[in-house]
């Protein structure tokens, strides 16, 4: 009887519904969590977050969130719809992209931007800027992946650029609460230069190849391996994402280890 009636509602009460109650899930207060489901935009923040991954009430005591690789800046604008008042780390070696970002979040004292990459050793590198800024990496793509992407993989640019430790960019002491990791194929680099931060973090939300992209990157095998060895376990994982019979990549989140 319940699923009957449920049927008779109006398709965008139930949608509302659906995403006032992950929102719950999630740790936000119930008057909140039903103000925010009442925009249709909402289901979109939430699939771009990839918050469906985390546990129930991982989004109630926010601490430090950290955005390795934040682009044009829309995972921490999701982020801060949701919580107004997180404190973010926006971490972006494309100057123009980074310069951004400073536009986009001024007057947030809630965000700190750092115009540099993180890697496993201070210093400058070359950096790619691809046609397509969502492919910029140190690494130079493979020829596998370019029937997957219909565009021009060569690098546009090359820009030099500052290369720090995370551990040198986060706060000294706190929780960071979520760590994500969007490095294109420079991930390995920058767990290697985090060994700190982990101990201290509560969720990361890396993407993960399961086909290379770049040449020398980690596979999600390495990652995995990189990830227990700090005390991590893998939580959640998005449904895989491109190609044809073999999947190309998804996200993962990783836990701390209990016990």
């Amino acid at each position: 009887m319940k699923s009957a009636f449920r049927h008779l509602l109006p398709f965008g009460f139930v949608k509302a519904s659906q995403v006032a109650s992950e929102l719950q899930r999630l740790g936000l207060a119930k008057r909140r969590a039903w103000r925010l489901a009442a925009d249709p935009a909402i289901t979109r923040r939430l699939q771009r977050l990839n918050f469906d991954l985390l546990p129930e009430k991982a989004l109630a005591n926010l601490d430090w969130v950290v955005d390795v690789g934040s682009h044009v800046g829309d995972w921490t604008a999701d982020l801060l719809i949701l919580c107004p008042q997180a404190h973010v780390i926006c971490i972006e070696p494309d100057p123009s992209l980074a310069l951004g970002l400073r536009n986009r979040f001024a007057g947030n004292r809630g965000i700190d931007i750092h115009e540099t990459a993180v890697g496993a050793e201070k210093g400058t590198a070359a950096f790619k800027l691809m046609h397509n800024p969502l492919l910029n990496s140190f690494r130079a793509l493979t020829g596998e992946v370019a029937k997957y992407y219909g565009e021009p993989l060569q690098a546009r640019a090359e820009v030099m650029v500052q290369v720090r430790l995370l551990d040198t960019l986060v706060p000294p002491a706190g929780r960071i609460t979520i760590l994500k990791i969007d490095a294109q194929g420079l991930e390995r680099e920058v767990i290697a230069g985090a060994a700190k931060t982990l101990l201290r973090t509560d969720y990361v939300i890396m993407e993960v190849n399961f086909q290379v992209h770049y040449k020398g990157e980690a596979g999600f095998f390495e990652l995995d391996g990189l990830m227990q060895s700090h005390g991590f376990v893998l939580g959640n994982y998005s449904k895989p994402r491109g190609g044809q019979r073999q999947a190309m990549y998804a996200d993962a989140l990783y836990l701390r280890r209990q016990g």
